[in-house]
């Protein structure tokens, strides 16, 4: 599993073609539905400060998976002293 930019990923989802972001997608490991990219994309637009601080925006995982266990992570970041898990959601689950 590697490391990916959010908004690298965002720019990727909107801008190639599906055969491309299949294999963008494949070299990053990164296995997100396509509602899920539709979310994640909605989600990014709601962070008034884009484009002024962009490192916070790095070392995501996106939608790891512990094999043993099959939980999977929708977005994962962990940092040295914080860490960060977003389920991404298309509707109000309570």
């Amino acid at each position: 599993m590697k490391e990916v930019n959010l908004i690298s990923i965002i720019q990727a989802y909107r801008n190639l073609n599906p055969v491309l972001l299949e294999s963008y997608f494949n070299f990053f490991n990164i296995n997100l539905k396509p509602n899920e990219l539709v979310d994640l994309s909605s989600f990014l637009t709601q962070f008034p400060f884009i484009g002024q601080k962009n490192d916070i925006y790095d070392h995501f995982y996106l939608g790891y998976t512990i094999p043993q266990i099959s939980k999977e992570f929708d977005m994962l970041r962990i940092g040295k002293n914080e860490i960060i898990n977003i389920e991404i959601k298309s509707i109000n689950t309570g």
